[in-house]
């Protein structure tokens, strides 16, 4: 029987007011993490809603994710510069400080094995090799998404 990872089930969440230094230095522990075979892998989630995040960290996690939930597009680009490998980015399109989609081509040159998937209220979005989940969506969509690995 494999030994859980004493890292999963938690996820780390920066909240609108800490600052950089504070995300960089909780996303920093989960770099060494990665290279381990029998590590989690890791999700980024950027969706500022707290109460639609909160259920979306509990489904990653329960798909085996170890979770780095953050709530604007600045606060993802520090995550991605800070880790050395997501598996799975979720982005949410509308944020505080602008559309998460522009980070789709910064999530391709850095992590270009990466799956992601967007949220999104907007109808008219079409990203190529990007998951589009409209909003308002149940859950049970979204876990679809998430544990469809090859997709």
């Amino acid at each position: 029987m494999k030994k859980p990872s004493p890292r999963q089930g938690r996820a780390v969440q920066a909240g609108s007011r800490t600052p950089a230094s504070a995300l960089l230095a909780e996303a920093a522990p989960l770099s060494g993490a990665l290279p381990d075979p029998e590590g989690s892998p890791v999700a980024l989630l950027v969706e500022d809603e707290a109460l639609i995040a909160m259920p979306m960290v509990d489904i990653l996690e329960d798909a085996g994710f170890l979770v780095v939930s953050v709530g604007t597009v600045r606060k993802a680009r520090l995550a991605l510069r800070a880790e050395q490998g997501f598996a799975l980015v979720v982005l949410d399109s509308g944020l505080p400080d602008g559309d998460g989609t522009c980070l789709v081509p910064e999530i391709r040159a850095r992590f270009p094995r990466a799956r992601i998937l967007v949220t999104s209220g907007k109808v008219d979005i079409a990203l190529d090799g990007v998951t589009v989940l409209p909003k308002p969506f149940d859950f049970a969509r979204f876990e679809a998404a998430v544990r469809a690995r090859d997709a």
